[in-house]
Parts: structure tokens; C-alpha cells; sequence
């Protein structure tokens, strides 16, 4: 018992010490809830992130206004009156649940939502990991059942299981939670999302996409995606993976490219790419269709979209005419810097067994240097003096295969 005081001590000047820092007596203006009578507790992701030491470039901080007693016009009105005497813009994001957004400036949000009982309250949210409470009048942490435990245990565990089934978009966020963090599935919650996953395919298919994309921007996402697969996420929308394995090894050296490209590209060049969920979807819907033969269009679509599935297409066609030199020299010559860069960088993964570790590596600064002329020169094929002067080579033949090896 001295352990866990101990430890919700600890947590709680470090919990302070954020919010202090980011005034947030000031930001949610003290005395007019006082006036009211209204307690109001942060709780959720931003006391997790603060505990578990994530930096975000934005503050989204929820609160629960604790109510003497159910009414909801009365916490609407107060809402409105907080936000135009803070002057902060209001936004309804949730007309059911009456959950209003102030916005405070373009880093930081504040959503509210209500309750007049606070152990109510926490049974309705999804796991323990995001349900600690914190009390801003009285600078004091809240743990209603073990959530401290969970979090310095690394642990994912569910609140509430029927609370999964409502929102089964929960399951998904409970795999992006575990693999952002480094978390374990709690064995009753893992063993309930793996039975009752394929609940997802009736939720709304924007949210569910909102939820795969910061999977796949995950540092890891490989991880992620093994957890998708063991739960039969592709399977749901009857996409068949031929071999798991594979992809994933795919997908991890994916993560590390990535962030070698991103990093590298982005600091040494003047050149950014996209974001990293853009490329995942490009690469899982480009390895999909490479080695399926039966597609199901409805769940390929629901997940992907049309226009990564015609790019995916696209990016077979192209390789699969990559031994026509004038195909290949057409298609640098007349797609930009991205698509240049993104051509040869999924087909690189795509065919990463198909190469051994020198060729790979022989690969990877080939492809740097051509980012690096595309930087420099605005331009996404070398023209063939600059070739000469990039590689030592004046033979036109040689030219043409270094092209071609670009694309392994």
C-alpha cells in the first residue's frame, strides 16, 4: 500500500508540474467555474502522455465537468458562456454525447464533456491507461481502480468490456495505444478484442481509416500490423494476407527506411516526403495485389480507397515494364520529385528478398543521390551529363542500366 502512495506521489508532482507549466488555471479561467460550482477534472490521453513522458506538438486536453446534478441544458449554456468570456472558438464535436472542443489557439484544445458522479464516469471510458483523473483545484491525482498500477506495470486493460462493443473502434485504439507505448495486453482484454473484433466492420469506415492511419505512423508499426493480422483485421474485410510473415519482415524494414529517409531527406535537403501512413497504405495495397489473386473490392476499398489502389496498380504496371528503357527514362522524366521517389522506394521493399545485403545497401545511396540531384537541381530525372558527373560513367548504355537499378 506504501508502494502505491508512493507512487501516485510522484506521478502527481510530475502532473503538476505540466500544468503548471502550461497555466492551466489561467486557461480554463478558475474563477468562472468556481462562480458555478463546477469542479472540473482533466482526465484521459494528456496525463497519460504527461506519466508516460510523450511530447506532443499539441495539447489536447479533455475535461469532465462534475455536475451537482444531471442537467444537461444548464452544462451546455456554461460551455457557451466559458467560451465567448475566454474568447475561445466552440466547436460541437459530438451533438449525442454533448461533447464541446474550445479552441484556445491553433496548439491547444480543450473538449468538455459532463457528468454528476465521477465514478459513473469512469466506467464509460475505454482502458485504465487513459482514466486517470486530475483534480486542477486541488492539485491532486485521481485513481478510482488500479489505473497507476496499470500504467507503471505497462499494462492494457479494458475498464469496461461492454464499452468495447459499443465503440469497437476502442479495439483498434487499444492496439494503437499498446504499440505507441510498449504496452502488454492484460490477458482478459486481449482474449475479449481478439473474440470480438470483428465488430469493427459495422463501425463508420472514416473513423475506422483515422484510426489505421496513426497506426501506421507509428514509430513500429510493424508491431502494430502483427497485431492487426493475429486479429484478424484483414480477414474482417476478406483480404487475404498469403504470407504474414513476409510482410511484416517487409513492413519492418519499412520502419526503419523510413525513418532514415525522413530524417536524412529532411535535414541534409530540401526535400520532404510524405507522411509515413501515406507510404504503408501505398506499400500493404501494393503487396496485396501483387500476391492475391482473389480481391474482395469491398473490403479493399473500405480500407485502402480508390486512389491508392489505382497508384498501387500503377507502381506493378510500371515495374513490370522496367526492362523497356525508354518506359522507365519516360516515367522519370515526367513525374515529379515524390512520385520519382516513392516509385522506386516501395518496389525497393517490395523486392526486398529478391536482393542480397550488398545489393540493398548499393540501392539505398543510389536512391539518396538521386534525391539528392532532385534537391539541388529541382528536377527528377539526371539528365545524362549530369549522370557523367554524379557517377564517373560516360557510356549512354551504362546510363540506362543505372537507371534501371534504381528500381533494384
Amino acid at each position: 500500500m506504501k508502494k502505491n502512495s508512493n507512487n501516485l506521489e510522484k506521478l502527481n508532482e510530475k502532473v503538476i508540474k505540466f500544468f503548471r507549466k502550461i497555466n492551466i488555471m489561467k486557461l480554463l479561467n478558475k474563477n468562472f467555474f468556481t462562480k458555478k460550482q463546477i469542479v472540473p477534472f482533466v482526465v484521459g490521453g494528456l496525463i497519460r502522455d504527461v506519466v508516460l513522458n510523450k511530447k506532443n506538438d499539441k495539447i489536447d486536453i479533455d475535461i469532465v465537468l462534475l455536475l451537482k446534478s444531471y442537467d444537461p441544458e444548464c452544462y451546455k449554456k456554461c460551455i457557451k458562456c466559458f467560451c465567448k468570456e475566454c474568447q475561445y472558438k466552440i466547436v460541437e464535436l459530438d451533438n449525442k454525447n454533448l461533447v464541446y472542443r474550445a479552441v484556445v489557439n491553433t496548439k491547444i484544445y480543450i473538449d468538455f464533456t459532463y457528468t454528476f458522479d465521477l465514478q459513473r464516469d469512469f466506467f464509460r471510458r475505454d482502458y485504465t491507461i487513459n482514466s486517470l483523473y486530475f483534480d486542477i483545484y486541488k492539485e491532486k491525482l485521481i485513481d478510482l481502480n488500479g489505473c497507476i498500477d496499470d500504467i507503471l506495470n505497462k499494462k492494457l486493460k479494458t475498464v469496461n468490456f461492454d464499452n468495447l462493443i459499443i465503440d469497437p473502434i476502442r479495439m483498434i485504439r487499444g492496439i494503437r495505444i499498446k504499440n505507441e507505448f510498449g504496452l502488454t495486453f492484460d490477458p482478459q482484454t486481449e482474449i475479449f478484442i481478439k473474440n470480438n473484433f470483428f465488430c469493427i466492420s459495422g463501425t463508420n469506415p472514416v473513423r475506422m481509416r483515422q484510426e489505421i492511419t496513426k497506426i501506421f505512423n507509428l514509430y513500429k508499426s510493424h508491431l502494430a500490423i502483427k497485431d492487426l493480422i493475429e486479429m484478424g483485421f484483414f480477414d474482417i474485410y476478406n483480404i487475404k494476407i498469403s504470407n504474414p510473415e513476409e510482410l511484416i519482415e517487409i513492413v519492418k524494414v519499412f520502419d526503419l527506411s523510413y525513418f532514415i529517409y525522413s530524417e536524412i531527406l529532411k535535414n541534409e535537403y530540401d526535400f520532404v516526403i510524405r507522411e509515413k501512413s501515406y507510404y504503408l497504405f501505398l506499400l500493404l495495397s501494393t503487396y496485396i495485389i501483387k500476391n492475391s489473386r482473389d480481391i474482395s473490392n469491398w473490403g479493399f476499398n473500405i480500407i485502402f480507397g480508390d486512389n491508392i489502389i489505382k497508384k498501387s496498380k500503377q507502381i506493378l504496371f510500371n515495374w513490370n515494364k522496367r526492362q523497356d528503357p525508354k518506359f522507365i527514362i519516360n516515367i522519370f522524366k515526367h513525374k515529379n520529385s515524390n512520385q520519382t521517389f516513392e516509385f522506386i522506394f516501395i518496389n525497393l521493399l517490395l523486392n526486398i528478398f529478391k536482393v542480397d545485403k550488398d545489393e540493398y545497401v548499393s540501392t539505398l545511396e543510389t536512391l539518396f543521390k538521386v534525391c539528392n540531384y532532385i534537391c539541388e537541381n529541382k528536377e527528377s530525372i539526371i539528365p545524362f551529363d549530369k549522370y557523367i558527373q554524379l557517377f564517373n560513367v560516360e557510356n549512354y548504355d551504362k546510363y540506362v542500366e543505372y537507371v534501371i537499378s534504381t528500381l533494384v
